[in-house]
């Protein structure tokens, strides 16, 4: 028997993380509300909205984004700082 595949058009949990990280890269200084992702990425039924719901959490999480004012999502930007001595 072969490998258990999703249904078409539906996105698994990894594939759908890939794809948000993907897209907050590309638009690094933009913040976005779920209503934008969804929009965005297509969602329209109730599981794939809770699916993103799940991954932007999981995102947060990780400190991979933030969550500003209004419930919208961020890129967290990572700042590295460096330190000498002399």
């Amino acid at each position: 028997m072969g490998k258990k595949t999703n249904a078409p058009g539906r996105k698994s949990k990894r594939e759908l993380a890939r794809q948000l990280m993907d897209f907050f890269v590309a638009h690094p200084n933009e913040e976005f509300s779920r209503a934008d992702l969804y929009s965005e990425f297509g969602l329209k039924n109730h599981p794939a909205k809770m699916l993103m719901i799940d991954v932007l959490d999981d995102l947060i999480m990780c400190e991979y984004l933030t969550l500003g004012k209004g419930a919208r999502y961020k890129l967290m930007m990572q700042q590295t700082l460096t330190e000498g001595t002399m």
